[in-house]
Order: C-alpha cells, then structure tokens, then sequence
C-alpha cells in the first residue's frame, strides 16, 4: 500500500536524509595475518625493535596483498574484453557455517545435529555464480 503510494527514490530520499545509517563492507573476512600484526603493534607489552618489524611484516604483507588484488583486477579486466579466450577464471568462496538449531546456551552448542556449509564457485567471465549448500 505504501509503495503504490511512493517510488522507490522517494523511499530512498526519505531513507538518507532522515535516518543516520551507513553501510560498509562486513568485516567477517579479515585477513589472520593482518589481524595478527596490528595486534601486536598495538600491544604495550613489546619492545621496541618487535614492534618496528611486526609494522614492516605488515607493510611487505599489505604490498604483496596489493599487487595480487591489482593482478586479478587485470586478468578480471582481460577476461571481460575477451583477450584471454583460452583462460577461465575462477573464484572459490567458502563462505560461511551456520549450526541449526541456534541456541543461546552453551551446554547446547556441542548437541546441534545440522550444520549448513555455504560455498560458492564464481566465474569471472560470464558473471556467473553457483553456490552449494
């Protein structure tokens, strides 16, 4: 009743300029080494000289992270102009574990009988996805 009575931008308007929400990129793929590092450059219980190396371990990390997004950003590119016709690219995503049923008590938690595994495979080039449960 309410949509037939607005459109979709004029939810949209009323949305951003009325409520303080913001939407990011999830946080639940965070990287173990980069986690690692920034934790113990923010430890106050290490030295000096561990804490200049674990702030150069994260650098070459961060470089090496950036050159292989840079390098699947170039072969993601290609593939969409159809230079590399003989090349498939793809891309495995084990998404997520979801225990059924989901109890707050933790006596319980060993006592779930179903446990629901997520993955995904993509392909870069016909923008496809298949997931299986």
């Amino acid at each position: 009743m309410m949509y037939n009575l607005f459109s979709y931008s004029g939810f949209c308007k009323i949305f951003k300029e009325n409520f303080n929400y913001k939407f990011g990129q999830p946080q639940v793929d965070c990287c173990c080494t980069c986690e690692e590092l920034k934790l113990k450059i923010k430890s106050p219980h290490i030295n000096d000289p561990a804490k200049r190396c674990a702030i150069a371990d994260l650098a070459v990390h961060n470089r090496k992270s950036k050159q292989f997004y840079a390098a699947l950003k170039e072969e993601f590119l290609d593939e969409l102009k159809g230079l590399n016709n003989n090349v498939l690219s793809l891309s495995f995503d084990y998404m997520i574990n979801v225990s059924l049923p989901k109890v707050p008590v933790q006596d319980h938690f060993y006592l779930r009988q179903l446990t629901v595994n997520l993955f995904c495979v993509h392909d870069i080039k016909k923008h496809k996805a298949v997931f299986y449960c």
